[in-house]
């Protein structure tokens, strides 16, 4: 038996149990968003009903009604799946309504829509869903290049045209790859960016195929249309052939997104994927993320060391030239635990990511 005939089976049991109006179409939300769900419960007042079980094919395939909602526009019911012979589950309901927008115009009054913030994509039993993450401040990105202001300025001429792309027949979408050696700040620059974003941030894993397909799916979402969305992809040079396709008809596929901006990362960018290197459409801007210039060490200096004698600074740059942004916290760390003085600190940095040249060829891929 297909997987259609599975839903007309139960769609036609469901409106008999409920005595829904065969003239009401029937929308199917199966695809596991328990995030929606939950909040559906906790929302609307839904009848309780007697769960039961109902085998439906010989692949023991079950649904069970859990609740039913009798709205003036539209009726909704909801129901878990089980299914012994694929060994999986989840939960998912029936939209019956002469037309789907009066279901999310309901949505929209009760603000059943997820809130601004970061999400991590999750795994339960009615699939993948978002999990917001706690917030917390990050740490301040420190430079003296205008490359934070820049992609913020970006974004913002991003948001404020959306006229521009729906007019020239554009999809609403931007994409940013920081590429640069690891240490340099990517991650702590894409969290600061997206910090102050009255958005949906989506943080995916590109070597999860059935994430990466939630996340397709998400964007697709008519709920969540006018809603800015970010979806962070980091290491995107690790990508496998098993998820290549997915990952490719996410950024830029034959299904268009609205008001969605894709941030990626690479410490490889000689590793990325033709497809996604060499289009233009995928990611509008290339940034690369280097090794902090003079200027940059100063601030980093006097971010993590307050008390720098006058005559020692200039030294202090000399010593740390070919230091990443991530060395300097560390220093600060070991003056702390080791209790030494800076100089000691910086030998000792140097002294440790030595050790590890060995295990290349070229040294710089350690010390810049």
């Amino acid at each position: 038996m297909g997987r259609k005939f599975m839903i007309e089976d139960l769609v036609d049991y469901l409106r008999k149990k409920y005595n829904v109006p065969k003239e009401l179409r029937a929308f199917v939300f199966d695809d596991g968003d328990q995030e929606l769900l939950n909040t559906i419960f906790n929302k609307l007042t839904l009848k309780s009903v007697t769960i039961e079980k109902r085998g439906l094919f010989e692949y023991k395939d079950e649904y069970k009604p859990v609740g039913f909602y009798d709205g003036k526009n539209f009726k909704l019911a909801t129901f878990f799946m089980v299914n012994d012979y694929f060994n999986s589950d989840g939960f998912g309901f029936v939209v019956f309504a002469d037309n789907i927008d009066v279901f999310y115009k309901l949505l929209q009054e009760k603000e059943m829509r997820l809130k601004s913030g970061v999400y991590r994509i999750q795994n339960g039993m009615g699939g993948c869903f978002l999990k917001k993450i706690g917030e917390t401040e990050p740490e301040k990105f420190i430079t003296d290049s205008n490359i934070f202001i820049n992609i913020k300025k970006e974004i913002k001429e991003f948001i404020l045209n959306e006229e521009v792309y729906v007019r020239n027949n554009f999809y609403y979408k931007r994409g940013f790859l920081l590429y640069g050696k690891p240490g340099n700040g990517k991650t702590l620059l894409i969290r600061n960016l997206v910090d102050n974003l009255d958005a949906i941030t989506i943080l995916c894993n590109v070597e999860n195929k059935d994430g990466v397909k939630f996340v397709s799916s998400f964007l697709q979402n008519k709920f969540y249309k006018d809603v800015l969305k970010v979806v962070i992809l980091e290491d995107i040079d690790g990508i496998s052939d098993y998820i290549r396709s997915d990952l490719l008809n996410l950024i830029d596929g034959i299904s268009p997104v609205y008001k969605t901006i894709f941030i990626a990362t690479t410490n490889f960018p000689e590793k990325l994927d033709i497809a996604i290197s060499n289009r233009p459409s995928r990611f509008d801007s290339l940034i690369k993320i280097d090794n902090p210039d003079r200027k940059t060490r100063k601030l980093l200096l006097k971010r993590f060391f307050k008390d720098i004698p006058k005559g020692n600074m200039e030294k202090l740059l000399d010593d740390t030239k070919s230091f990443r942004g991530a060395y300097f916290k560390e220093m600060f760390l070991l003056s702390v635990i080791y209790k030494c003085d800076l100089d000691k600190a910086v030998k000792m940095m140097k002294d440790r990511f030595a050790e590890f040249t060995k295990f290349n060829k070229k040294k710089e891929d350690y010390l810049g």
